[in-house]
């Protein structure tokens, strides 16, 4: 896309959503205690109640059956979630009650 097309683009968003459009950031959070062994779903959900979109997860070693870590990018759905998980969340603001002590996210 060439420089004027993106001023184009950037122009119809802006008269389209106006002043509803907000730039979000992406933070990679821990799985909310309440969201431990609920589906990937769910966790969606509950997060977008909280105003993020959740992107993906970072699967610690040990999550499942893994030996390393890696990123899954827009899991399947019913994946199970669990405590050696992180999200990625893309959102204006982290809620402080999904901020972890010690964490930079949200400042």
């Amino acid at each position: 896309m060439g420089n004027s097309d993106a001023t184009k683009f950037e122009k119809e968003l802006e008269n389209y959503y106006g002043d509803k459009l907000e730039q979000g950031n992406i933070w990679q959070i821990s799985v909310p205690e309440e969201m431990i062994n609920k589906s990937f779903d769910r966790l969606f959900g509950y997060l977008l109640e909280k105003k993020l979109v959740a992107l993906g997860i970072y699967r610690l070693p040990g999550a499942s059956d893994n030996k390393y870590p890696y990123v899954v990018c827009n899991p399947d759905p019913k994946i199970n979630i669990s405590v050696r998980d992180k999200v990625f969340v893309i959102g204006k603001r982290i809620s402080n009650d999904l901020i972890e002590e010690g964490s930079q996210a949200g400042i």
